[in-house]
């Protein structure tokens, strides 16, 4: 069975899509007469997409009441208030500034922002990062593009993104903090700089959560051991000729699936969509104390969803491609994160409230020469 949004292609124009070979990019006018809110948006939206007939004949309905089906968290995340932003130990926060390096040329009316963190000290960095940026073009909707560089590491000059450069070096869930706060689109999505998405997984999920009105979409991920998937492309099929296995971290083997479309593993995946408007622009970024997250920063933003009672959802279908690499990885790292959330909680402030608040201010980029 072939992608389940590609009868969407057929939209027809009068209907006020930017283009009509892909469904999900609205037009300016769109966005601007019916856009005042994500709610009448995506009922919009929905309507559009339930005018096609989705979900089509034989996708599984199961993943859109997935609820239902959310894996337990982690054992020692259990529920527990925020701490106040009062609270947080601020002598802990160094003093930064960011600049804007680099606009998007052409992301016009994106739904859609997708981010990604680029740490200054990231082996096979630019190759890395070349390879990437292809897989995003390579998406069969508009897609804008956010890349957070740290410690003063400029953009190559090839890029086509909206690159913003932090004066210090960031954790992962500050640069995603940084990254929401930045963005402006209906829906974000974060996608690691050695992960690849199925060239058609960007529409997929923005159709299930326009769909569903939910406020957060994961799918299924094949999981790989080597480099090789960096440069190929691929369109998500229904899951297929694929195996899981429990073991964590995964041991090597052939068609390894990760479990977190399917529901056979608690993760959502590597790389989620969500709605800011719903849960606003907020990522975890440290514990109560001041400390950043180092690994668990997922698994404490969905269990926001969880005690905000929005509605999540996953996707049976193999929508990217994971690299796993314990040895290179921060989430494989030993860390303090268990004990200090524990101990300290979570704070309700982000780095992303340190952005909109000034309290990180950006500063005019002046071209070198």
């Amino acid at each position: 069975m072939d992608a389940p949004l590609d009868e969407l292609r057929t939209l027809p124009g009068a209907f006020g899509w930017q283009r009509s070979g892909r469904a999900f990019a609205a037009s300016n006018f769109l966005i601007s007469r019916w856009g005042a809110s994500l709610r009448d948006t995506t009922n919009t939206l929905k309507s559009r997409l339930q005018m096609t007939g989705w979900p089509p004949p034989g996708f599984p309905t199961t993943a859109i009441d997935a609820n239902a089906r959310l894996m337990p968290s982690p054992s020692w995340l259990t529920p527990m208030p925020p701490l106040p932003c009062a609270n947080l130990a601020r002598k802990e926060l160094p003093e930064m500034h960011f600049i804007k390096a680099r606009t998007q040329s052409d992301h016009g009316t994106a739904l859609v922002t997708v981010f990604c963190a680029v740490w200054h000290r990231q082996n096979n960095k630019l190759d890395l990062l070349k390879s990437h940026y292809i897989n995003l073009r390579q998406q069969s909707v508009d897609v804008r593009i956010i890349y957070i560089f740290d410690n003063g590491d400029m953009p190559p000059e090839w890029l086509d993104a909206d690159c913003y450069v932090f004066s210090q070096p960031l954790s992962i869930y500050e640069a995603w903090s940084a990254a929401v706060a930045l963005s402006n689109s209906l829906f974000v999505m974060n996608l690691n700089m050695d992960d690849r998405l199925a060239t058609n997984a960007v529409e997929l999920l923005v159709g299930a959560a326009c769909a569903s009105s939910a406020g957060m979409v994961g799918g299924e991920w094949l999981v790989c051991f080597d480099n090789s998937h960096l440069d190929e492309p691929f369109k998500a099929p229904i899951l297929t000729a694929s195996e899981f296995a429990p073991d964590w971290p995964p041991r090597p083997r052939e068609r390894l699936r990760l479990g977190s479309g399917t529901g056979e593993r608690g993760t959502f995946g590597p790389a989620t969509l969500w709605s800011p408007k719903m849960v606003g622009k907020y990522y975890p970024s440290y514990f109560g104390d001041g400390s950043p997250i180092r690994s668990v920063g997922d698994a404490l933003f969905w269990h926001v969803f969880q005690q905000k009672n929005l509605k999540t959802i996953r996707l049976p279908l193999l929508i990217g491609k994971y690299f796993s690499s314990p040895s290179d990885q921060a989430e494989f790292r030993a860390n303090q994160d268990n004990e200090l959330y524990q101990r300290y909680g979570l704070s309700s402030l982000s780095f992303a409230d340190r952005i909109v608040g000034g309290e990180v201010p950006q500063l005019a980029f002046r071209p070198a020469g």
